[in-house]
């Protein structure tokens, strides 16, 4: 970029900003401010700028503080004297790039003294390809590194060989053969390989390679290819059309088509690509955008733009200026910084020049100019800029190109710029980031035309909160947002969230102590937002351009360029696809004519409701959670709460083992797994696999698994205390621990993490937890608490009238109670009870232990029946047990009974019920499962 200075840097040239009278200065029209006026009534000069267009000289020039003048490499007599952007009062740099600073180890490899040629794991000697693939060699190569190197930072090259000095850079690699060169890949990176797999997908044999990087650029050159596998034994390579999913092989490697890192220059390589002036145009040629936070922000927004070739952005005012054509360079207010669009230049090949005839050879001061010359000309293929002489050589794309190395102070490139420019004319949403992919692995992958196609592949799937487009081979790989933690650059890919704009607030910042801050490579506030859901304990976020905060909590307060909202938006947890019909002891009532939003809204002002399901003709049932045990998947219709949980933990999961898994079971996103652990009294937490659905809940915590697609946490986000006991203590039993605890909810909280706790005793600071004991009894203590792992709410009772159950008394005399549902409570409170029988007439509830099942018998209507938790909720509907039956039961009336039955029977730890045929059927596992019909119902011996 030309090389700038202010006019207070250039006293020694006669020009001041002193106020003079009788002196005028001249503003951009197209950027008049009230309080920054200016004229122009100067005589031009033939002064050109970076654009090429004409400006004036003022010898004196008077401007108001607000505005600041700049004049160009022309007005001066050496070049060297001005420094570019940033870089006031440094030397010029080697090169004479006419203003364009290479970056930091820019020649890196790219000749000079070398050691001699050592061999890399990565690369092949005395190796020969098909060359019908070359598109470009450069001459004056010494050695393979900067091959290499080459190779990594050219769009479009896959592998180079070197041969003498000449490297021949090719888009594919087919035929690798013994031959005289050295064969190197892009990138030497095999940190994404997996050894000892073999990818499952049916293959193509692409030939041999000499090693698996080779392997993976022979992928690359291939259309179809997603991953690859090579076989140490045979040296085959084979394409596959998925690289997820993979077998135990150990001659064999296997990996992504991809590189594992890239290989490529910084996009700054060439120096700042930015002028702190602007630029005129004519009247409608400019589109402003204020509360932009960044020159960033404003260039992603410029390549978005189609229009857009050129843009201003205001360090001071954060306003965005998109330019549709070249306009003059002018003088800027304070803050300006005026590019082009096209700004990454880590493509672009330093010291190198195209060989053979330019069909248009231009001087112009400026690479840029130059780059943007070929971007308008339609028959311009590539470019190469002279810094030295100004001359810009414009070639057409026939045939490969020869190029020569080592033409100091000469820079050449592609057309269409470098990967991250051309990614933007690409069909996306809004919110798409650009040349980077999400995770490794996703939880399903599908084909999709585009990224947009991706992101609505994305809203259909209950589970997925992000997405990554592979643009190559147009498969869309659906993520939960921890794989956005896990972003890589890959200019093959687009990614993004589950949704644009969503439920975020512009104008609005959270403040307070904030979790964690990120800083410029999180690109939109969406991206923000999929961190804050990745991460534990965040519950609102804040987008400020160049920032993300991530916040437990806090305040808003105003702020023009900050984007903010909270972790979930409402509905993003929603079951899409399904019903859940009503239960016989359920509550549903149905409303006609509700949209999705207005059935929601619905069941949040029905004190009942826990769940709706909401249906495309209008129909909306507000239930509770008996009706959600039952679930049938049909398309027009979708099954949500009111909103999504946020004490998730993202990437991690608990190991289950057999003393304190308690089942599993296929769930269709993490929201509906907690919903199911809730509904288990036993459940103390949760570990959900997003990729497989697989549910699995956990009597408490179990040593913490790391996990991409992995997410656990709690049964609930807030603790009951509704079935806390004040003045009570259970005693009889041995304690299984006991620690110090400040209150009930925290002695509760360490039996919940217990595998074996089942009931708590907070008294005088110390916290008992016990475990089931057939001893253990409540008894009157003052300022004791006491309590059950978790409390649940006893909202449906599941009773059998006319049914007593005979036997298994706790006490010699009844209690009593108004109705069946006190009766319940009082089950439920009492350590030892699994079900009761009550006596209508005189108001008198038996508790019992299970044993009393075992004399289960027909009794008068003045008598009923049922189990402490009411209704057995912790069931599933089409899913039925298989393999060795312990006992098959008939004529009961409901799984809840069932349930009762495998409790009886020691050896028992699963059950089946079948509605249609009132068969209960008990398993001692569930290794075996079926799918069933929606009346089939199964769970585990206890809730």
């Amino acid at each position: 970029m030309g090389r700038i200075r202010r006019a207070a840097a250039v006293a020694g040239l006669g020009i001041t900003l002193l106020p003079r009278d009788g002196t005028e200065a001249w503003l951009a029209p197209n950027r008049r401010h009230a309080e920054v006026s200016g004229a122009f009534e100067a005589p031009q000069s033939m002064v050109e700028t970076q654009w090429g267009s004409p400006y004036t000289y003022i010898p004196q020039v008077t401007v108001n503080e607000k505005a600041a003048d700049f004049f160009f490499a022309s007005v001066l007599e050496s070049v060297a004297e001005l420094p570019v952007e940033g870089q006031e009062g440094q030397e010029g740099q080697e090169g004479g790039q006419g203003g364009v600073e290479a970056g930091e180890g820019a020649e890196a490899g790219q000749g000079g003294d070398a050691a001699a040629p050592q061999p890399k794991a990565c690369e092949a000697l005395n190796a020969d390809a098909d060359r019908s693939h070359v598109f470009q060699t450069i001459q004056g190569i010494e050695t393979e590194e900067a091959c290499q190197n080459f190779c990594g930072q050219t769009k479009g090259c896959v592998a180079a060989i070197l041969e003498g000095s000449t490297c021949s850079l090719m888009r594919a690699l087919r035929g690798v053969k013994d031959g005289s060169g050295i064969l190197v890949v892009q990138t030497c990176d095999n940190s994404c390989f997996a050894q000892g797999r073999k990818l499952s997908s049916e293959g193509k044999s692409l030939g041999t390679a000499n090693n698996a990087n080779i392997c993976q650029a022979m992928c690359q050159g291939e259309d179809g290819c997603i991953g690859f596998s090579w076989n140490r034994s045979s040296k085959e390579c084979t394409s596959h059309p998925s690289e997820v999913g993979s077998a135990e092989d150990e001659a064999s490697v296997s990996g992504p088509r991809d590189g594992c890192s890239l290989n490529v220059r910084p996009v700054d390589q060439a120096g700042k690509c930015t002028l702190q002036v602007d630029l005129t145009g004519d009247a409608g040629n400019h589109i402003e955008a204020p509360s932009v936070s960044t020159i960033e922000q404003c260039r992603r927004e410029c390549l978005l733009d189609k229009d857009c070739k050129w843009f201003t952005f205001n360090e001071v005012t954060k306003i965005c200026y998109h330019k549709k054509k070249v306009g003059n360079i002018a003088y800027g207010l304070k803050g300006d910084h005026t590019a082009s669009r096209l700004c990454d230049a880590s493509c672009l090949q330093k010291d190198v020049k195209f060989a053979g005839n330019a069909y248009k050879t231009l001087n112009v001061k400026y690479m840029q100019l130059c780059i943007y010359n070929c971007f308008i000309d339609s028959k311009c293929q590539r470019w190469s800029w002279d810094s030295k002489s100004t001359a810009c050589n414009l070639f057409d794309g026939t045939g490969a190109a020869d190029s020569s190395a080592n033409q100091a102070g000469v820079w050449s490139g592609p057309k269409e710029g470098c990967a991250a420019d051309t990614l933007y004319d690409r069909e996306a949403p809004s919110c798409a980031v650009r040349g980077s992919r999400y995770g490794t692995i996703p939880i399903s992958t599908q084909t999709a035309e585009n990224a947009t196609a991706c992101q609505q592949q994305c809203q259909k799937s209950s589970m997925c909160e992000a997405f990554s487009y592979d643009i190559k081979g147009k498969v869309c790989y659906l993520h939960v947002a921890y794989a956005a933690k896990l972003k890589r650059v890959n200019y093959n890919f687009i990614s993004g969230p589950r949704q644009c704009a969503g439920c975020s607030t512009k104008g609005s910042e959270y403040s307070g102590k904030a979790l964690q801050e990120m800083g410029s490579e999180v690109e939109t506030a969406e991206e923000c937002q999929l961190l804050c859901q990745a991460t534990s304990g965040c519950e609102v976020y804040s987008f400020l351009g160049s920032a993300c905060k991530l916040l437990g909590s806090g305040e808003t307060k105003k702020n023009v360029l900050a984007t903010s909202g909270v972790k979930y938006c409402t509905g993003v947890c929603d079951i899409l696809g399904f019903r859940a019909p009503r239960r016989e002891f359920g509550y549903a009532l149905l409303l006609k004519n509700k949209s999705l939003d207005q059935c929601r809204k619905a069941c949040a002002a029905d004190k009942k409701c826990t769940n709706f399901t909401s249906w495309l003709n209008g129909d909306c049932y507000v239930k509770d959670d008996q009706d959600h045990r039952m679930q049938e998947p049909l398309p027009e219709a979708t099954t949500g709460w009111l909103s999504c949980s946020t004490c998730f933990r993202q990437g991690v999961g608990y190991k289950a083992t057999e003393a304190n898994l308690l089942w599993t079971l296929p769930t269709e996103n993490a929201e509906e797994c907690r919903q199911r652990c809730e509904a288990m009294e036993s459940c103390g937490r949760f570990s959900y696999d997003a990729a497989s659905k697989a549910c699995s809940m956990l009597s408490g915590e179990g040593e913490d698994v790391e996990g991409e697609n992995l997410v656990s946490g709690p049964p609930r986000c807030t603790r009951r205390d509704t079935c806390y006991q004040d003045g009570v203590s259970f005693t009889g039993g041995k304690a299984i621990s006991e620690a110090e605890a400040a209150s009930s909810q925290a002695c509760q909280a360490l039996c919940e993490k217990d595998a074996k706790c089942r009931f708590f005793t907070l008294a005088s600071g110390k916290c008992s937890l016990f475990a089931d004991d057939a001893a253990l009894r409540p008894t009157k203590s003052d300022g004791a608490v006491s309590g059950n792992k978790r409390c649940i709410l006893l909202e449906d009772i599941c009773e059998e009238a006319n049914i007593q159950y005979s036997s298994g008394d706790l006490y010699d005399s009844p209690l009593t109670a108004k109705n069946a549902q006190e009766c319940t409570a009082l089950c439920y409170k009492d350590p030892q009870c699994r079900i009761w029988t009550f006596l209508v007439p005189k108001q008198q509830c038996f508790l019992k232990s299970i044993n009393g099942f075992s004399n289960r018998a027909k009794a008068t209507s003045e008598k009923k029946s049922g189990g402490r938790l009411g209704c057995a909720r912790c069931t599933r509907s089409a899913i039925a047990f298989g393999g060795k039956e312990l006992q098959t039961v008939s004529g009961l009336p409901h799984e809840t009974v069932c349930q009762f039955a495998c409790e009886l029977n020691k050896q028992c730890k699963f059950f089946t019920f079948d509605q249609s045929s009132k068969s209960c059927k008990l398993f001692a596992s569930d290794s075996e499962r079926l799918q069933a019909e929606n009346t089939v119902l199964s769970g585990p011996r206890r809730c």
